[in-house]
């Protein structure tokens, strides 16, 4: 197990994703410093991922084959702690944490390269901007402002954002 930075939103820089790999790769989260989580894929399909943090880990997986909701576990209890529910129409994804809180992963506009996590009462959480000409820094984390870290792990919710464009993309790329 690596050793993992806690992520302080107010001390924190630009944060960028780093691919490792080719077959099966690894995103880390770091701010060239500091190293603050994982994302590892250990199929080749790259459906199912582990996020490791400083604290926790999670398994991201699809409930089933075909299943547009993914599960959110932590890999210690294998108790599911919230579930992801894709909206195709509106291009948003609905995560309802078990306090009650509900966050929507949605593209700023049909164009953009950036997509965020927005919340009613804090706004916009994070924002993953993705670099599509850059092999090994693929993904640039924008933090929004006054965000609570304590109520919010930003790590996990910077990976699943990240998860779900790589799934967005492998759709895409298996339609053409």
């Amino acid at each position: 197990m690596e050793q993992f930075s806690i992520l302080d939103p107010n001390r924190s820089g630009e944060l960028n994703i780093v691919k490792d790999g080719w077959i099966n790769p690894s995103f880390t989260l770091t701010d060239g410093i500091n190293t603050y989580g994982k994302l590892s894929y250990t199929r080749w399909w790259r459906r199912t991922g582990t996020v490791e943090t400083a604290r926790q880990s999670w398994v991201i997986e699809p409930q089933k084959l075909f299943s547009r909701k993914i599960l959110i576990k932590e890999q210690s209890t294998a108790q599911t702690i919230t579930i992801t529910k894709t909206n195709p129409w509106l291009g948003l994804v609905n995560l309802e944490l078990p306090d009650g809180q509900i966050f929507q992963f949605k593209r700023e506009s049909i164009f953009s390269k950036t997509q965020s996590w927005y919340n009613e009462q804090f706004g916009n959480i994070l924002s993953v901007e993705s670099r599509l000409f850059s092999y090994k820094q693929p993904f640039k984390i924008i933090l929004g402002q006054n965000i609570p870290a304590d109520k919010i792990n930003l790590v996990l919710m910077a990976f699943i954002g990240v998860h779900l464009i790589l799934l967005r993309r492998a759709h895409a790329a298996a339609a053409h």
